[in-house]
Order: C-alpha cells, then structure tokens, then sequence
C-alpha cells in the first residue's frame, strides 16, 4: 500500500516537477503536492508543514539556496532535498552544511525515493527523540514536585553513600539545609549510639 507523503515542490519546470512525483510514485510513495515557483508563494505553502521539500537550485524569481533558509528559519525540521540539473560539489557540500537534507541531479532520478525515505527515517528518529525527551523532562517534573512536597525525608545515595539528593523535608525534620548535606557520606548524620 502506498505511503502517503506531504510534498512541496520548488521547481519553475512543470515537467521537472512531474518526473519527481512520477519517481516518488514509483517508490510506494503516493504524494499529496504543491508546486511554487516565488518565494511568497513558498512562504504561503511552507504554513502547511509538508513532510518533505524537493527544490530546484535555481528558478528565474528565486533560488533552492533562499529556500532552504528560509526553511531554517520557519520550518528546520522539515527534511530539504535539492535536486537540479547542475550543482558543483562545493555548492553541493555547502548546501548540506545549511542543513539541507540531501542532493540529487536530475539525471539521477533513481536516488530520489532512497533519499526521500532516507529523509523521512531520520525525521521520525528525531522526533521520537524529542518526544522521549519531553516525556522525561515531564516525569522528572512529577517526580521533583512529588518528592520536594512529600513529608516524608527522601534520600539518594551513590554506592558509597555519599548523599546525591535528599527532600526538602530535611529542614523540618533534621535540622540540616539541603546544601549542609549534598556530597556527604550520610554516615556523618547518624549519631554514633544508633
């Protein structure tokens, strides 16, 4: 069953822009598209978050180059492939270095559905990432209101026992500020008859 995909195209050759889609197709992708020629008709269409831009380097009222920073600046995480009918390596490795996701010619069609689910795999390896990393920064959030507020003493110690973390609590119940015990062997806080 074909992948559905979300693609902008940046591209003034309408036959251009059909080969791709044709490629894409061919790769079990079933695109969804919208092809601009101008910037602010690019700065319209990048509002609908596509899954993936595909750019040309050079159009007659706009480049790949101005579209890739301005995906950098409203959309970096939206995978950028540039493919055209003539890069340099040079221009081709700095484009990567701004971010782009990959570069292709067009007389290489075969690599773009590689390519594209390259991009795609690795967007979704980074937004399970930053979801993972929310729902920690989201736990330890819970987990630090649950222990400062509790009225019990809570305590971390490393295998040696040396204090990593201990509830505010402490102030109440023993006396100590939280920062009189932090990188101390709780040992020192038990009196010798116990």
């Amino acid at each position: 069953m074909p992948i559905p995909i979300r693609v902008l195209i940046v591209e003034d050759s309408a036959e251009d822009a059909e080969l791709l889609l044709n490629e894409l197709v061919n790769c079990g992708l079933a695109p969804t598209w919208d092809r601009v020629e101008t910037e602010a008709d690019y700065l319209v269409k990048l509002e609908t978050a596509p899954d993936i831009i595909l750019s040309d380097y050079r159009l007659p009222q706009f480049s790949g180059l101005r579209a890739l920073e301005i995906r950098n600046q409203r959309g970096p995480d939206i995978p950028f492939i540039v493919v055209s009918g003539t890069l340099g390596d040079e221009k081709a490795a700095g484009l990567i270095k701004l971010g782009a996701s990959d570069f292709l010619l067009k007389d290489r069609m075969a690599r773009l559905g590689p390519a594209v689910t390259q991009a795609l795999k690795l967007k979704r390896a980074r937004d399970e990432q930053r979801q993972m990393e929310e729902a920690l920064v989201k736990s330890e959030r819970r987990f630090r209101s649950l222990i400062e507020n509790a009225s019990d003493l809570v305590i971390v110690i490393d295998t040696h026992g040396v204090i990593a973390y201990i509830s505010p609590s402490l102030k109440r119940m023993g006396g100590y500020e939280v920062n009189e015990t932090l990188g101390r062997n709780f040992l020192e806080f038990i009196y010798p008859d116990d």
